[in-house]
C-alpha cells in the first residue's frame, strides 16, 4: 500500500511539477511585495481626524442657520471643524462636492470648499502643511494608485509636491484618509495586482478564474504529492539538491497549503458570486423651516452633532461626547427624546430589511475580520439576520455594508488562512509580515530546486 501511494504521488508530483511550480512562483513573488509595500511606502503621522470641541449652543445655530440658507432637502447634516473653523457640512449627492455653512457667521462658504477642506485634511494626515498642491482631482473608479481594496468613492485625490511626490485620498465625508501612496509604491502595487490577482484580465473574468484556477489546483496537487514523497520514501542516501529540497518542502508545505486553498476559495467565492450592494444612504431630510431647539446644557464639550431623520420622519440631533457615554437625541423641537443609537439603528435595519427577524445585535468599536479597517466607520452597530450581516453607522443612519452567509465563510478562512491575522494579537503586523515573507522565499528557493531537478531528469 505505500509503495502504491509513492508511485502514484511521485507520477503526480512530475506532472505537476511545472505548473505547480510556475503557479507557486508567480504568486510567491507577487505575495511578498504587499507587505514590502505597507514597510516601504508612505505613512500617515496620524490615523485620527481633526476634532474639535463643540458647545451645547452649536445645536441652536446650526438649526437657525439652516433655516435661513436657501438648502431644502439633504441626505446628512453635520458639524465638521474644517480649515475656517466649524462648519455645517450638507451632503445632497454624496457623488458631487458637499455644501458648507460657517457656524460663527452663518455665511454659506464658496463651492471650492469641498476641495479645499480635502487639501487641510490631506496635510493634516501627512504632515507635510507647507508642501504645493501639485494637482487635485475626483477619484471616481479604482486603478493601481487606488486599488478596490480602499472601497469609497468618490474621493478627492491629491498630490503634495514633495519628495517623493504624495498623493494623497480623502473622503470629506468622513474626514477620513482613504489611501496615500507614492510612484514607488503605485508602481509595486500594478505589479502587485498584475501577477496575483491578474487585473489585467477582468474584462474576460471567466478565463481569469480558469487559468488562475488550474495554476492554484496544481499548486495544491503538487504540495499533497510532495508529502507522499516525504512520507513514503525512506531513503537514507539521497543526492545533496534532492535532501535539499525534501527539507525545504517539509518546512512550507502547511503553509502552502494554507496560501493556496484559501486563495482558491477566495477566487471563486469573488468570481463567481456578485458582491452584495453596500453603502446605502438615508432617505432625503426635507430641513426647510425646522424649529430651532433651545440650546443643549451639556456637561462636557461635544465631539459631534449630525441631524439626522427618525422614525416617521422626524429630524433628530445627535449629540455625541466622544466618551463612554452614549449619544444623546434631541427632537428638532429642543426637547430630549428615549430615542438611543441601538433603538434608532434598529429602526433603520428594519426599513432596509422590510422587517425581517433580528437574530442578534452587537456594537462594534473595533475593526474585525467580518467588518475590517477598509470601511473607516467606528463605531457601527451589527445586526445578523438569517441570511446576512448588516452593518449600519448610528451617526448617518448609513448602511455600510452587508455580508451573507457565505461571505462571512470566506473572510474568515481568507483572513485565518491567507493573511494569517490570527497572528497579530501575539506577534504584531511586522513580525507576522517577516514570518510570511521567509515562508515565501523558502517556498521560492524549493521551487528552484525543484525545477533543477525536473530538467536533470
Amino acid at each position: 500500500m505505500r509503495i502504491q501511494i509513492t508511485t502514484l504521488s511521485l507520477r503526480w508530483h512530475r506532472w505537476l511539477g511545472w505548473t505547480g511550480g510556475l503557479g507557486l512562483f508567480v504568486f510567491a513573488v507577487s505575495g511578498m511585495l504587499h507587505p514590502i509595500m505597507t514597510w516601504t511606502g508612505p505613512k500617515p503621522v496620524t490615523h485620527r481626524p481633526p476634532t474639535a470641541a463643540i458647545a451645547g449652543t452649536a445645536v441652536t445655530q446650526l438649526a437657525h442657520w439652516l433655516n435661513q440658507s436657501d438648502i431644502a432637502h439633504a441626505r446628512l447634516v453635520k458639524l465638521v471643524p474644517t480649515h475656517t473653523g466649524l462648519a455645517i457640512q450638507i451632503t445632497q449627492d454624496p457623488d458631487q462636492p458637499r455644501h458648507y455653512i460657517n457656524l460663527d457667521t452663518g455665511q454659506k462658504l464658496p463651492e471650492s470648499t469641498d476641495a479645499e477642506y480635502a487639501v487641510w485634511l490631506a496635510r493634516h494626515y501627512t504632515g507635510l502643511s507647507d508642501a504645493p498642491v501639485a494637482s487635485i482631482g475626483m477619484q471616481r473608479q479604482f486603478d493601481s494608485a487606488y486599488p478596490w481594496v480602499n472601497r469609497l468613492l468618490p474621493v478627492y485625490r491629491i498630490t503634495l509636491d514633495h519628495d517623493p511626490p504624495t498623493t494623497v485620498f480623502i473622503d470629506t465625508e468622513l474626514g477620513a484618509l482613504a489611501s496615500i501612496t507614492t510612484p514607488w509604491k503605485t508602481r509595486l502595487q500594478g505589479v502587485f495586482r498584475a501577477l496575483h490577482t491578474w487585473q489585467w484580465l477582468d474584462r474576460f473574468n471567466q478565463t481569469r478564474i480558469v487559468l488562475m484556477s488550474g495554476l492554484l489546483l496544481s499548486l495544491i496537487g503538487l504540495s499533497l504529492s510532495g508529502i507522499g514523497l516525504i512520507v513514503g520514501l525512506r531513503r537514507r542516501t539521497i543526492p545533496l539538491r534532492r535532501r535539499l529540497h525534501r527539507s525545504l518542502s517539509i518546512v512550507v508545505w502547511i503553509p502552502l497549503l494554507m496560501f493556496s486553498s484559501s486563495g482558491f476559495y477566495h477566487l471563486l467565492h469573488h468570481g463567481l458570486y456578485p458582491p452584495m450592494p453596500e453603502r446605502i444612504l438615508a432617505e432625503p431630510m426635507a430641513i426647510a423651516s425646522i424649529p430651532t431647539p433651545t440650546a443643549h446644557q451639556s456637561q462636557s464639550p461635544l465631539s459631534s452633532i449630525s441631524l439626522i431623520q427618525g422614525p416617521d420622519h422626524q429630524l433628530l440631533y445627535r449629540l455625541d461626547s466622544g466618551t463612554q457615554n452614549p449619544a444623546e437625541y434631541v427632537s428638532h423641537r429642543g426637547t430630549e427624546t428615549p430615542i438611543s443609537d441601538a433603538t434608532l439603528v434598529e429602526f433603520y435595519a428594519n426599513r432596509y430589511m422590510n422587517h425581517a427577524p433580528i437574530m442578534n445585535i452587537k456594537r462594534l468599536t473595533r475593526f474585525s475580520p467580518l467588518y475590517d479597517f477598509r470601511n473607516k466607520r467606528l463605531p457601527v452597530f451589527q445586526f445578523t439576520y438569517a441570511d446576512r450581516h448588516l452593518f449600519i453607522d448610528p451617526k448617518t443612519g448609513t448602511l455600510v455594508e452587508q455580508l451573507a452567509r457565505a461571505d462571512r465563510y470566506e473572510r474568515l478562512v481568507f483572513s485565518s488562512l491567507h493573511k494569517w491575522n490570527f497572528l497579530t494579537p501575539w506577534t504584531g503586523r511586522p513580525v507576522r509580515d517577516a514570518l510570511m515573507i521567509s515562508v515565501l522565499l523558502i517556498s521560492i528557493i524549493s521551487t528552484g530546486l525543484g525545477f533543477w531537478l525536473l530538467l536533470k531528469r
